[in-house]
């Protein structure tokens, strides 16, 4: 299963308390109700008139990310946790969509952000299982992502590095052929 495929699924996950969400707020039934028949276009619309600031940033992840826009997805979800910080499921969503976007360094942060609200959550056990188990599966793929994003650093030094040298031996030729060229030179010679 790819990793697209496995972070919807999660996604899906999170959406799952559809109908509970939408007692708290009419809004959420609404954009519930247009997510759901595909019309992301409406499911925005709706997001305007919900009054939490967490759910309606956890909404509009849910329509970015579903309609392909992964950067716009995150970006959501991070202003959800400014007013949030503690939510799980948006730092969840925020770190699927950090490591599907590849930034490792972002990944990172999320993942230590998401460790520490889960051990500081107050969830019943089997609730909190189940996020453990969520965290288990996705906190190694941030090390193998920062580890990628290393060795893509390592390779871009040892590139400069031979670039800056090979541009300095053509300068170091280009010097000789000028002296080279001005002591074969008549009258350029000791004067």
């Amino acid at each position: 299963m790819n990793a697209w495929r496995v972070a919807e699924c999660a996604l899906v996950l999170c959406l799952g308390g559809g109908p509970a969400l939408a007692q708290q707020d009419p809004a959420v039934a609404e954009a519930n109700s247009a997510f759901e028949r595909g019309r992301y276009d409406l499911a925005w619309s709706a997001t305007e008139a919900i009054a939490s600031d967490e759910l309606r940033a956890s909404w509009r992840f849910h329509v970015l990310y579903h309609s392909g826009n992964l950067s716009g997805a995150l970006e959501e979800a991070l202003v959800g946790l400014r007013a949030a910080p503690e939510s799980l499921e948006l730092l969840q969503n925020a770190l699927i969509c950090s490591l599907t976007l590849g930034l490792g360094e972002r990944s990172s942060q999320l993942r230590s952000q998401w460790r520490a609200a889960l051990d500081r959550s107050a969830l019943a056990e089997e609730g909190k299982a189940g996020w453990e188990a969520s965290f288990a599966r996705y906190a190694p793929q941030v090390d193998a992502l920062l580890e990628r994003d290393g060795r893509a650093a390592s390779r871009a030094r040892t590139a400069r590095t031979l670039s800056l040298g090979a541009a300095a031996f053509v300068g170091l030729l280009a010097l000789l052929l000028v002296v080279r060229r001005r002591a074969g030179q008549p009258g350029q010679g000791a004067g």
